[in-house]
């Protein structure tokens, strides 16, 4: 099994998307027994007596060690003095058969494991977790002066915009995506919807939304969710009308001003763990916000999954714009709900057919990963890069 070091800025007990993300990659690998070291510029929150919380070593999870290279002098942030010898220096020691280090855009602490990564010649994959369509120009002339676009590493996206943004930024043929993962098993538990009873025969039809409002575009979806149930209210729109009933989750859900605390139900930033159970009880899962890996999860029990405005993370479900897009979606997935029936027997609880499919789930992230582990080690080796002419090194 080979020795992967994960780099990142972003670690538990940081609560964040990308934080999650490195340690669920770094704990299931450690579970299938490969040795895993995690860089991290992350501090604990507290230290025992006598110990740093800024530097520390500790074992994490089976099979997964964490290294804490935090600055008491940044004060926490991802900005480390010397930042580039000092990961070198981890590195050298760690002796790893791969580095993957995980980027944001802006990311001092990742640059400096970058260069000292490609320093040392080791086999490197970079996952960005932004898009990096920014002044494209600039940051093609930035990336030719460092010699980055000619470089012998994998480069990757969590998601299929993000990939894309990716080759297009280094002018790659190879940049590939390593999906997120989440844990699709607790999803699977959902229970299909019961049957109506013959008092429920007469009443509108409701169809209940569940939003995870990751960050600002939480508010935008939730006022795009009103006007939808405004319109599916009025039988105009459908033969017979459709009540929407609304529950908000996520890190942005306590922040929704006071004239929609009325009209929806707030569950402010449900744990990871928590969001199947809540969303078993729901119709449509709108995704609004960057890194969503639960859209999978939501997939596999069988709902059906929005992305809200540019959401990440979500690559096979439908993306939804502004409130005339999102409303044309609540109505068809209104439209396809059967006419309510009644009938005698109980329905036992049974995967949904949706959770077949184990894109998503860390299976698959685990062996997205390691197809861009061996593209890195056969870069390393010499390896032509695709693209690159025939007789032409990698630099």
């Amino acid at each position: 099994m080979p020795r992967i070091v994960h780099i990142t800025d972003s670690y538990p007990p940081h609560r964040h998307p990308i934080a999650e993300q490195v340690a669920g990659l770094a704990r299931h690998q450690g579970a299938e027994g490969e040795a895993v070291h995690v860089l991290t510029a992350t501090p604990l929150e507290a230290a025992e007596p006598g110990k740093s919380r800024f530097r520390a070593s500790a074992t994490d999870a089976p099979g997964v060690r964490v290294h804490r290279l935090a600055s008491r002098l940044a004060f926490g942030l991802p900005v480390l003095p010397r930042g580039r010898a000092t990961i070198e220096r981890a590195l050298r020691l760690l002796r790893p058969d791969v580095v993957h280090l995980h980027l944001t855009v802006v990311s001092p602490f990742g640059y400096d494991a970058a260069r000292a990564t490609r320093g040392l010649d080791l086999p490197l994959v970079i996952t960005w977790y932004s898009v990096l369509d920014g002044p494209e120009a600039l940051a093609r002339f930035g990336l030719r002066v460092a010699g980055w676009q000619t470089a012998p590493f994998v480069p990757s996206g969590a998601s299929e915009a993000i990939t894309a943004s990716v080759a297009r930024a280094f002018s790659r043929e190879d940049a590939r995506r390593i999906p997120l993962g989440t844990d699709l098993e607790p999803w699977r538990r959902r229970l299909p919807s019961q049957p109506a009873s013959p008092a429920d025969l007469g009443r509108p039809r409701g169809l209940r939304v569940l939003i995870n409002a990751l960050d600002a575009r939480g508010l935008a979806a939730a006022r795009a969710a009103l006007t939808a149930r405004a319109a599916l209210a009025e039988p105009t729109v459908l033969a017979e009308p459709v009540l929407l009933d609304i529950t908000v989750t996520g890190a942005a859900a306590s922040g929704l001003p006071a004239d929609l605390l009325d009209e929806v139900t707030v569950i402010p930033d449900a744990p990871a763990g928590v969001l199947p159970v809540l969303a078993r009880d729901h119709d449509v899962y709108i995704s609004a916000g960057a890194l969503d890996p639960h859209a999978a999860g939501a997939r596999a029990a069988g709902i059906d999954v929005l992305a809200f405005n540019g959401t990440s993370g979500a690559d096979t479900a439908l993306v939804v714009d502004g409130e005339a897009e999102l409303t044309a979606a609540l109505t068809a997935a209104a439209d396809a709900t059967s006419e309510p029936t009644v009938e005698s027997e109980p329905t036992v609880e049974q995967p949904a057919a949706a959770a077949l499919s184990e894109e998503g789930g860390w299976a698959s992230t685990i062996a997205h990963a390691r197809a861009a582990y061996r593209a890195a080690e056969d870069q390393s080796q010499g390896a032509l890069m695709p693209g690159k002419p025939a007789g032409e090194p990698n630099e």
